[in-house]
């Protein structure tokens, strides 16, 4: 199986049928780099979280619903590209990603962003555009490192006064 590839840094999927990965692919602990992009996955493995070295976890253009909460583990995470998916919401797993740096979430349904997204310390960019907010969670200001917020084409009908010190929105 996959997991027996036990010195693979990257895997590059892009551009097939794929419906799911396979349970083995957990085993890959050297792996740096999943690049799932545009397949038919329609959720991802359980225990994803026991690739903890992976920094680029790229699953756009699929069918994903919800994100496994062992995602958690994945410390070493910089780079969660999960855009035009059909995800609701945005779990409270991916809110303890200390190291995150990047977080794209545009093109799903989300419809609210939990006040733990303020424990993601290290986050710069957070693209949530084209999903189905209606507010923006007064907790955002104590994203220090937090210089793009990205929130165009939602329903978003105020700004609570709390968000005044927001950084530079598109």
């Amino acid at each position: 199986s996959i997991g027996d590839l036990k010195k693979l840094k990257s895997i590059y999927t892009n551009y097939n049928n794929l419906v799911y990965l396979p349970e083995s692919i957990c085993k890959l602990t050297r792996l740096k780099n999943l690049i799932i992009n545009d397949n038919e996955l329609i959720s991802l493995p359980e225990d994803v979280g026991y690739l903890k070295n992976v920094k680029y976890l790229y699953s756009e253009n699929n069918r994903l619903t919800s994100i496994p909460n062992s995602i958690s583990e994945m410390k070493e995470l910089i780079f969660l590209f999960l855009t035009n998916n059909y995800l609701s919401e945005i779990p409270e797993s991916i809110c303890n990603l200390n190291n995150l740096g990047f977080l794209r979430l545009n093109a799903n349904r989300i419809q609210n962003v939990p006040d733990s997204v303020s424990k993601m310390k290290k986050l710069s960019r957070l693209d949530l555009g084209t999903n189905l907010l209606l507010e923006i969670p007064a907790s955002i200001i104590e994203m220090e490192k937090l210089t793009d917020l990205i929130l165009v084409n939602n329903r978003i009908k105020h700004i609570s006064k709390r968000s005044e010190m927001l950084p530079k929105m598109y």
